[in-house]
């Protein structure tokens, strides 16, 4: 495990976030995919000062993809509450580049932690961009935020179908894909589908492919239990676009 003291000091990105009321359900407790958009934000910015940002990337034809995330959870943050969501990238190979996320109250007591796995495409060749061949390669600190390996989960037969979405154009991202977070948002909706609003531990998001603006996708359960399996399919051509893990 690599020492903080030898590290830059950009390579730790922090920011203090206040929990909003449209960040909350019922409960008053962050919703998974607002609780996701703010991660994404803090990673966002991060990348800014590391100059692997959006606006380093998108002059060379090249964008950030979330490839798969798990996010385990202590206590969802509260609404009116505040916390301190820290991000650092953990690792970076050639097709790849893996980033934490802790999220603490400001006492320090633990909220969340997350680990993440992210590939750069090139928008004209739609490919994975070699990683260490880019600009200004950026340090890394050889710490999770969770033990193991991080693994993307197989959607899996196409389920029977609990909810289907033909995909709005309010849900695309600046690079003009379907923003990751709706994703989580709609498979949580299915959950809810079919077992209410429980209390959770915890998720993963595995994506499988690219969704658009027009797109119809229909959402079902391949697994209940303790950890349910919520998996998404585009309706035209029956590919997976994402399978989620609640705990």
């Amino acid at each position: 495990m690599t020492s903080n003291k030898a590290m830059p000091p950009e390579t730790i990105h922090e920011e203090k976030i206040q929990v909003k009321t449209y960040d909350c359900g019922p409960e008053g407790t962050v919703y998974p995919h607002d609780l996701l958009r703010r991660m994404q934000e803090a990673a966002s910015n991060h990348a800014d000062r590391l100059k692997w940002g959006f606006a380093d990337l998108a002059p060379q034809g090249l964008f950030w993809v979330l490839s798969v995330i798990r996010v385990e959870i202590a206590e969802f943050p509260r609404f009116g509450s505040e916390f301190v969501l820290s991000t650092w990238p953990s690792g970076l190979n050639r097709l790849q580049a893996d980033r934490e996320f802790l999220g603490t109250a400001p006492g320090g007591k633990p909220l969340f932690a997350a680990s993440s796995q992210w590939m750069v495409l090139n928008r004209d060749k739609d490919r994975p961009a070699n990683l260490l061949s880019l600009k200004h390669p950026f340090a890394v600190r050889e710490e999770r935020a969770l033990p193991g390996k991080l693994r993307r989960d197989k959607p899996g037969q196409r389920p029977e179908p609990l909810y289907r979405i033909l995909v709005p154009a309010s849900a695309l991202d600046v690079n003009g894909h379907v923003n990751n977070t709706e994703y989580v948002r709609w498979a949580f909706d299915t959950l809810c589908l079919r077992r209410g609003r429980k209390p959770l531990k915890g998720f993963q998001v595995s994506y499988h492919s690219e969704v658009f603006a027009g797109d119809e996708l229909e959402f079902g359960l391949t697994a209940e239990g303790y950890q349910a399996m919520v998996a998404g399919f585009r309706t035209d051509d029956g590919k997976p676009v994402v399978s989620v893990a609640f705990f």
